[in-house]
């Protein structure tokens, strides 16, 4: 336990020293909620649409985009540079375990993940009106869910990449496609019923969809919800399994 504190604290320093990463995770979302928020605030929303709803969904949706940048682009450039520069294999010389680097990494980013959230909701509070979660223990469920399911896909892509920069062309390769299906081009109510469908079954559609219901004060979908703990759980064991220190 006291390995797993000191290197989590370890990774902790790097990650903040990184500012370029910060700045991606923290930086983009809030200014993409302020964005789309004040265009909405100046009456650019669509004829009919509640102005404080549609706050809401670019609100959710930067909260999940914080989340998807952090499990696709900075988990795995991380763990992957660390395989390209031989970190990894002067660690397999010691008695630190894969399972502990990675719950390492995982506790470090989802430290961050509770900062994006905390900042996507102060500034949308404070600049926008939005509020916080109406549904609150729904919203922490979804939060903890798609966090754990985002995470472990990021994971995954960390154990399969052979250096940081072909991590930093999968997740990528991942991160916009998901995106499409959670709706930030189009929405999914005019997506054709076929990808409408195939969207409530990816876990960045499903983590914004959640978060956004319970933001507006109802409970997320059982689907959403079995679909981001089927994904944490089975691409996580996939994650575990495969990482190796070569």
């Amino acid at each position: 336990m006291r390995s797993l504190f000191r290197l989590t604290a370890v990774e902790f320093r790097l990650l903040l020293r990184d500012a370029t990463a910060l700045f991606v995770v923290l930086a983009l979302p809030v200014g993409f909620l302020l964005i789309f928020g004040s265009m909405i605030s100046g009456g650019a929303s669509a004829p009919g649409a509640d102005p404080r709803a549609t706050r809401e969904f670019f609100s959710a949706m930067a909260v999940s985009l914080s989340l998807g940048m952090l499990a696709l682009f900075t988990i795995p450039t991380y763990l992957g540079t660390y395989r390209e520069k031989g970190i990894l294999r002067r660690l397999s010389v010691t008695p630190v375990r894969p399972a502990a680097l990675l719950l390492a990494q995982l506790t470090v980013h989802a430290a961050m993940a509770l900062v994006g959230l905390a900042l996507v909701i102060a500034v949308g509070s404070a600049l926008l009106g939005v509020g916080v979660p109406q549904n609150l223990p729904g919203f922490l469920v979804a939060f903890v869910l798609g966090t754990l399911a985002l995470f472990a896909l990021g994971l995954l892509v960390a154990a399969i990449a052979p250096s940081g920069r072909a991590a930093g062309g999968i997740g990528p390769l991942l991160f916009f496609p998901l995106l499409f299906f959670a709706g930030a081009w189009m929405p999914k109510e005019r997506m054709p019923d076929l990808l409408a469908r195939i969207a409530d079954f990816t876990p960045l559609s499903a983590t914004m969809d959640s978060l956004q219901t319970a933001w507006q004060g109802g409970d997320p979908r059982v689907l959403h919800l079995a679909v981001l703990l089927v994904f944490a759980l089975v691409v996580g064991l996939l994650a575990a399994r495969a990482f190796r220190w070569e």
